[in-house]
């Protein structure tokens, strides 16, 4: 492993799975709600929901109004995670068309 230390990695190996039900259960969420690109309503509004429970979320980040960032802490000791997420459902949609 390179850049963080090992017991870093096995924090958040245990935190993911402590929510994985969760993640498994937005995935399905999400699968079954396709939106084509720029669209992406249904899955913003999922997402920074659930990221509200422990961040400061901000949306509209960059003009896009399905952008959004989760904050958490201030100043020196923040933290930001960026995510970006890709929805191949959106292919697929477009495909079916």
């Amino acid at each position: 492993m390179t850049g963080a230390s090992a017991e870093i990695h096995e924090r958040i190996a245990e935190e993911i799975g402590n929510i994985s039900d969760t993640l498994v259960e937005l995935s399905l969420d999400l699968h079954a709600h396709p939106e084509l690109a720029m669209e992406e309503k249904y899955a913003a509004s999922r997402l920074s929901g659930l990221l509200r429970a422990d961040f400061a979320v901000e949306e509209g980040i960059g003009g896009l109004p399905t952008a959004f960032r989760g904050t958490a802490g201030s100043g020196v000791a923040s933290a930001r995670v960026p995510l970006r997420v890709r929805r191949a459902a959106r292919h697929r949609a477009r495909l079916r068309a």
